[in-house]
C-alpha cells in the first residue's frame, strides 16, 4: 500500500504539471514513447490519438501485451 500510495502522489503531481493542451497526448523522443518533463515540453515530438487512427508501433508494446495474453494463457491471472 505504501507503494500504491507512491505512485498515486508522483502521478497527481506530474498531471497537475502538465498544461491541458498537452493532455492525452503522446510524447516521443528520439523515436520512443517517454514520461515527459513538463519544465522541457518543446522537446518533444507529440503524437495525438485520432479516431481511426494507427498506434504508433513499438516492439516493447508488442512485447508487454504477448506477456500479459501469455499469462492468462498460463492461468496465472484471470480473465477481465
Amino acid at each position: 500500500m505504501k507503494r500504491l500510495h507512491e505512485v498515486l502522489t508522483e502521478a497527481e503531481a506530474f498531471v497537475t504539471c502538465i498544461p491541458t493542451d498537452k493532455v492525452g497526448l503522446l510524447f516521443l523522443k528520439q523515436g520512443h514513447v517517454v514520461q515527459p518533463d513538463p519544465e522541457r515540453l518543446d522537446e518533444y515530438q507529440t503524437h495525438a490519438g485520432q479516431r481511426l487512427g494507427h498506434w504508433p508501433s513499438s516492439a516493447q508494446i508488442d512485447a508487454a501485451m504477448f506477456e500479459r495474453y501469455n499469462k492468462k494463457l498460463d492461468g496465472n491471472e484471470p480473465n477481465p
